[in-house]
């Protein structure tokens, strides 16, 4: 047993001096210990804290070795343990590591890339093997359903559509989908003949694709399905004034967007 330390009682509270860095602190402030005769650890929980770090680093080697060593011989004892708390505790697992990851985004995104590299042939294994399951299949089908039903699916599609139409006709096609949102940004998401507000505008060729007109920034203008339909191949100058919403600021502001290019 350990010689013997003299408590004081300050305030109602008994306190004890550490034997590390000499501060009277709490008796809740240290770890029980049977090998002194007060019960209670000779250092505080904060320097037994720094004690034991500057222990480890003094002898990392010899602890790694130590819990490799442990970890190997007792694999499936561990891992049952293992499976057995996360199954008990999933939902704290998850904020927990959902907190790190928003938290070190550099540093999962690296382990990542390493862990790839260094299993990929493994992991090649398990993707050929996977997409061979009925679960794999309806699950990718369901995902290029919901990507060809949004806007993003839908504006690569009539794009792809856009682009084949003007190589056959032999114009140019270089309309690009930053250029499109600029252009939808310029007319407020609304149609730039009628001024109705869409979510999804389709792509209207100016100058129409039978008389030259390419798939490029210069000529292509956001518009709703009923007049795109409506001016098909028509003139612009001579179809919009026939139109019921015909409006003398919006055909400025078409004129004006031409004009940037």
């Amino acid at each position: 047993m350990g010689s013997k330390i003299v408590h004081e009682w300050i305030d109602g509270l008994e306190y004890k001096p550490c034997s590390r860095c000499g501060t009277k602190k709490p008796l809740d402030q240290y770890v029980k210990s049977k090998q002194n005769s007060d019960g209670l650890h000779i250092y505080c929980n904060d320097c037994r804290k720094e004690a034991k770090k500057a222990e480890y680093e003094r002898n990392r080697d010899k602890y790694k070795k130590r819990a490799n060593d442990y970890y190997h011989k007792n694999y499936e004892a561990e891992l049952a343990k293992h499976r057995q708390y996360r199954a008990e505790n999933l939902e704290s697992i998850y904020v927990t590591n959902k907190k790190w990851r928003d938290t070190h985004k550099k540093e999962k995104t690296a382990g990542d890339r390493r862990y790839r590299k260094a299993n990929s042939e493994i992991l090649k294994i398990k993707r050929d093997e996977a997409r061979k399951t009925d679960a794999f299949k309806q699950s990718r089908k369901a995902r290029d359903a919901r990507y060809n039903g949004s806007e993003k699916g839908q504006l690569v599609r009539q794009m792809q559509r856009e682009r084949y139409r003007n190589r056959q006709s032999g114009v140019s096609s270089t309309l690009t989908k930053l250029q499109w949102r600029l252009c939808k940004d310029f007319f407020f998401h609304c149609c730039a003949y009628c001024g109705k507000s869409l979510k999804n505008l389709t792509q209207d060729h100016f100058i129409p694709l039978k008389d030259g007109g390419g798939y490029d920034v210069n000529n292509i203008i956001p518009c709703c399905k009923s007049c795109n339909s409506s001016k098909q191949s028509q003139n612009f100058f001579l179809w919009y004034p026939k139109q019921a919403f015909f409006d003398e600021q919006r055909k400025a502001k078409i004129l004006e967007y031409l004009a940037l290019f």
